[in-house]
């Protein structure tokens, strides 16, 4: 019996390539569920903490942008962004305003201490079918 090598190679790569692929559209998936998650579990006042989600790719925002307020206005801009995700990246999901932490535990009656971590892990269970 003989084993075409070169085939078995190609083969090889090709299941590869197919599995990256399906693997990376699985995160990006990931990623903007998450991000609309921490979004909308946000408490809303102003709206400026909401449209202060603003995910990154391999290096942390380090500000905030105190002129969006009102109904969220970063989902075109932070879909386009993850959307450039390429496996090995690291994702960042930031929000520099001073009070997000006091917000996160619990200082406003619209949410709950730890939104934010509920929000990441709900939407991320949601499809990744996954129980953490």
């Amino acid at each position: 019996m003989s084993v075409d090598l070169k085939l078995l190679d190609k083969t090889i790569k090709l299941s590869v390539e197919k599995i990256d692929s399906e693997l990376l559209t699985a995160v990006k998936k990931v990623a903007v569920a998450v991000d609309g998650a921490l979004v909308l579990a946000t408490p809303v006042d102003t709206g400026l903490a909401r449209n202060n989600w603003l995910p990154s790719l391999n290096v942390k925002r380090n500000f905030f942008d105190a002129t969006v307020k009102g109904s969220p206005v970063n989902v075109k801009r932070t879909k386009g962004q993850l959307l450039k995700l390429e496996l090995g990246d690291i994702i960042y999901f930031t929000n520099n305003l001073p009070y997000i932490g006091k917000l996160n535990k619990g200082s406003s009656k619209q949410a709950a201490a730890n939104f934010v971590q509920k929000a990441a892990l709900t939407a991320a269970n949601s499809l990744t079918g996954l129980r953490v």
